[in-house]
């Protein structure tokens, strides 16, 4: 598997173009035995530009480390959105700001109640939305109150001892018009016998009322990365590597598109800019980290082909990803 990922990476042309520039901030599994000074090994977040080709890594900062973190590493960072002038990074039971600009540290958001294995974040309404997974909720934050977001699909037992009131895992979200889309990961194929393939349901953003769950079983198993885009939700199926397309009005997935190879890569952290898709895939994490290099791959969602790859050197499995100006 390492040289076949190894021979994969060299393919990658450094002069790859797409259309105008997108800068992209992503966040990614670090390597827990890495020196904490190498900025290769552990960061806070990574932005990269397509024009430039470029890649920054800031580095860890303090305050993402949960020490009560039991079931998960204590430094994980895995949400990250922008609100106003600040990135926000949440880490298990942490969210920080970062200077948009500068990406320096601005502080600790106190009194925010998140628990651990923290997923995606998304600003809406100016507020933000967080995947509190292991809580099996949704916590919206507006910087001083909390507002929590219970979700329940059944009511059944939990399928992960780890984390008793984690019944569907709540991996990501985003905003279309007067909706909001949450992603439940729910049981996969290593979390029998629950349910395994993903649901998505939408809410009203002001009431929080049910108006549609998505459950086909064309959905697939340990989804991540959802996208909206009219009447199109896009989302990545992890577990096969491939980039899907549901009808919101047939409820079905009538489009699928292979990403990478799922037995080499874990494809995780994708978003839409205009017409293109940026999706990103990575190493598994058992693999030497000397060879952690991932990739961003441009996926065109009206001729639907891809447009060209860019190397992430130093980048392993991304776990969200968001674009900036």
């Amino acid at each position: 598997m390492d040289s076949s990922w190894v021979k994969m990476s060299t393919r990658i042309y450094s002069n790859a173009i797409v259309p105008g520039v997108v800068k992209l901030l992503l966040t990614t599994e670090n390597n827990p035995e890495a020196p904490s000074n190498k900025h290769e090994s552990q960061s806070s977040f990574v932005s990269f530009d397509t024009e430039t080709q470029t890649l920054f890594f800031v580095p860890p900062h303090l305050e993402l480390y949960d020490r009560e973190a039991r079931h998960r590493p204590s430094f994980r960072p895995f949400g990250i959105t922008i609100h106003k002038n600040s990135i926000y990074v949440a880490s298990n039971r942490k969210l920080i700001r970062f200077n948009k600009k500068t990406f320096s540290y601005q502080g600790i958001e106190k009194g925010c109640e998140l628990g651990e294995n923290t997923h995606e974040i998304a600003t809406i309404n100016n507020k933000l939305w967080i995947c509190s997974t292991a809580l099996n909720r949704v916590t919206i934050w507006d910087g001083k109150t909390n507002q929590h977001l219970q979700i329940e699909e059944q009511q059944r037992a939990s399928c992960d001892d780890k984390f008793p009131l984690d019944k569907v895992h709540v991996s990501s979200l985003c905003s279309f018009q007067d909706s909001v889309f949450i992603l439940l990961h729910n049981g996969g194929s290593l979390r029998q016998p629950y349910p395994e393939h993903s649901h998505i349901m939408e809410i009203e953003t002001k009431t929080f009322k049910t108006k549609n769950m998505f459950e086909s079983p064309s959905i697939g198993m340990s989804c991540h990365s959802l996208m909206v885009n009219k009447d199109s939700i896009w989302f990545l199926t992890t577990d096969t590597g491939e980039l899907k397309c549901l009808n919101r009005q047939t409820k079905e997935v009538e489009e699928v598109y292979p990403i990478f190879d799922a037995r080499l890569g874990w494809v995780r952290g994708a978003t839409m800019v205009g017409n293109e898709i940026f999706i990103c895939v990575g190493n598994y994490r058992q693999m030497p980290f000397s060879l952690q290099h991932g990739f961003l791959r441009v996926f065109n969602i009206i001729n639907k082909t891809i447009l060209n790859d860019f190397l992430l050197r130093g980048v392993s499995v991304v776990n969200q990803m968001i674009s900036y100006k």
